[in-house]
């Protein structure tokens, strides 16, 4: 099997330490957040930023918009 290999469900992927940063040249950062519920959580540095649900309290428009700010930097 090569370094990639494709996921499929049931796949455990063991986190890393946090704080941690992605300084390796050679593989995608992936940063896994849920249930962060309007809160702003420190985000270590990664290439992609995957939200797996609960972004906001109530679903309101302002809401979503303030929490879609957290990947813009």
């Amino acid at each position: 099997m090569g370094v990639s290999r494709e996921l499929i469900a049931g796949d455990c992927i063991t986190p890393l330490p946090f704080p941690t940063t992605c300084k390796t040249n050679d593989k995608t950062c992936v940063i896994c957040i849920s249930d962060t519920h309007n809160s702003k959580p420190p985000l270590p540095d990664g290439e992609i930023l995957l939200h797996a649900g609960d972004l906001s309290q109530y679903g309101l428009v302002d809401e979503i918009q303030a929490q879609t700010r957290l990947a813009e930097r």
